[in-house]
C-alpha cells in the first residue's frame, strides 16, 4: 500500500519498522513515526494538514521515487547486490574449500 500511495502523489505517513523504511524516505517523500509513539504519528498528519506546500513537495517527492521503481530496475538492483554478495562468499572462502574444487 505504501508505493501505491506513493504512485498517486501522496506523501505517506508510517511506523518506522519492517518493510515500509524500504521505500518511505523520511522528511523526502513522508514521514517515519516511532513505534508506538501516537504523538509521533499525529505531529505528522498535522504537519501535512497545516501546510499544503509540504505535503505538495513530498507528494511529488513520492511519485518521483516510485517511478525508480519498475520491476526492470528491482530485479537488476537484486542481481547486483546477489552478485556483489556471490563475489564476497568466493573471496572468503577458506583455503581448504578453494584446494578441493568446491568453490565455483
Amino acid at each position: 500500500m505504501v508505493l501505491e500511495a506513493m504512485a498517486s502523489g501522496l506523501p505517506v505517513v508510517a511506523v518506522n519498522s519492517g518493510g515500509v523504511t524500504d521505500n518511505l524516505v523520511h522528511n523526502y517523500n513522508g514521514f517515519l513515526c516511532k513505534p508506538r509513539d501516537t504523538r509521533s504519528f499525529t505531529q505528522a498528519v498535522s504537519a501535512l494538514l497545516d501546510d499544503r506546500e509540504l505535503t505538495i513537495s513530498l507528494g511529488m517527492n513520492a511519485r518521483e521515487y516510485t517511478l525508480s521503481k519498475s520491476w526492470d530496475s528491482v530485479f537488476g538492483k537484486l542481481i547486483e547486490d546477489y552478485s556483489i554478495y556471490m563475489d564476497y562468499c568466493t573471496a572468503n572462502l577458506p583455503a581448504t574449500i578453494h584446494s578441493k574444487g568446491l568453490a565455483g
